[in-house]
């Protein structure tokens, strides 16, 4: 959930509670005003009759007294009694709720109860009324809060999400510098210069990495390659003894791997510095090329190859990077199959497929994709070629899985 979006619920949640407990106490304390209100017109009503009473010696006749009714009875009751009750109504023909005193009216020679009533329905009506009027205006006084919130709010954080944006769009490995706006806001003004401090320093240790790794790969490959150069030309004299070329050739299988792994750890690193520009790329075709330059080693080793291909498939990916994971895999599949296995490839718009026969792993299936691990079995083996397919799968957003199944090792690549 976006901030401005929480922002606004939790305004609004803020002000739809205290509407509601403020219009809970509003209808009650209404509520009790009008049946105080009541009440109170009750007892004036009570006092009349008294004084009516007092001033002329005599019981005033059953009659309506102000809005309510008046009823005498010929006995003596002895507590005053003021209660809520119901009368049927023949205009509405329904019973509607009245408030209704109870009293003793005496005169020189008569005792009676007197009894008057006054309806509610009308201060309900009211109350109804009010209430409703109340919510209609809490619902809008709502509305206009939720679009002005988020109107100011927008503006407010409008700063924040164009630095979000600039962020976002931002990479050390390209030429363009982080271009930040300008903000009045104190908070956002900071924000920016700290941003704008950390990207230099960002660059500066990018360029101080790329610096060094290409550097260093460098100086490595230089004497790896003299290495090797020197030993062939030793490996080649026949006046050397026999066991002292088995430690020649030793030496010089030796510096073939670091000179893979260096390349390897190379690569590694310039994945990670986003030096690889992603464009369309037709993995159909590639496939079908890196297939073609396999051949000789897959009939070497007399292996078939059994391919299913979709053509003109297309995938977002650097073909530098799709192009090193398919001969990894590919190259993966025949060094570690048997004499005369199977090799079967699958190529959809969802996915890419390769299995191999051979034998289980040596190792934990959870250790495959990691680095340096690898079968001693085959010594000529970096250890990083699944750390590279894995690298490049997550840099492009693709999922590999790995499962064995009946003398079966399949890797699947998963496009979406």
């Amino acid at each position: 959930m976006k901030l401005l979006t929480k922002t606004t619920l939790i305004y609004i949640s803020v002000t739809l509670f205290l509407f509601m407990i403020g219009g809970i106490i509003f209808y009650f304390q209404l509520e009790r005003m009008v049946d105080e209100e009541v009440t109170e017109n009750l007892y004036i009503a009570k006092q009349s009759v008294e004084n009516y009473v007092k001033t002329n010696n005599s019981i005033p006749e059953n009659q309506f007294l102000f809005g309510g009714k008046f009823s005498l009875k010929n006995e003596s009751q002895k507590t005053e009694i003021l209660c809520d009750t119901l009368i049927y109504n023949k205009n509405e023909d329904e019973y509607l709720p009245y408030k209704e005193l109870v009293f003793t009216i005496k005169n020189d020679s008569t005792c009676v109860t007197a009894r008057i009533s006054l309806p509610m329905f009308e201060s309900d009506d009211l109350i109804k009324t009010i209430s409703t009027t109340l919510v209609i205006i809490s619902v809008l006084l709502i509305l206009v809060l939720f679009l002005v919130s988020g109107l100011i709010s927008f503006r407010l954080w409008k700063p924040f999400l164009d630095t979000l944006n600039a962020i976002n769009h931002y990479r050390a490995n390209e030429k363009n510098p982080l271009v930040l706006q300008k903000s009045g806001t104190k908070e956002f003004a900071e924000l920016n210069a700290v941003i704008s401090e950390m990207t230099l320093k960002i660059e500066d240790n990018f360029r101080q990495l790329r610096s060094f790794t290409e550097n260093a790969s460098h100086e490595i490959q230089t004497p790896l390659t003299a290495i090797r150069l020197e030993t062939e030309q030793l490996i080649q004299n026949t006046q050397i003894p026999e066991n002292e070329i088995k430690m020649i050739h030793h030496i010089h299988n030796s510096a073939l791997r670091l000179g893979k792994i260096n390349e390897s750890l190379l690569l590694l690193a310039k994945i990670g510095n986003d030096q690889f520009p992603q464009l369309d790329t037709v993995i159909s075709t590639l496939l079908e090329e890196k297939l073609d330059l396999f051949q000789d080693r897959i009939t070497l080793k007399n292996l078939k190859l059994t391919k299913e291909i979709k053509e003109n498939i297309s995938i977002h990916s650097s073909i530098v990077l799709a192009g090193i994971l398919i001969s990894n895999l590919i190259s993966n599949a025949i060094r570690h199959n048997v004499e005369g296995g199977n090799i079967n490839v699958k190529l959809t718009r969802e996915f890419f497929e390769i299995s191999n026969t051979g034998n289980p792993l040596p190792f934990d299936e959870d250790k495959l994709f990691q680095k340096f691990v690898r079968n001693i079995e085959k010594p000529d083996s970096s250890g990083l070629g699944l750390a590279l397919v894995k690298e490049i799968a997550e840099k492009n957003k693709w999922k590999i899985h790995y499962h064995f199944v009946q003398s079966l090792h399949t890797f699947v690549l998963t496009f979406k």
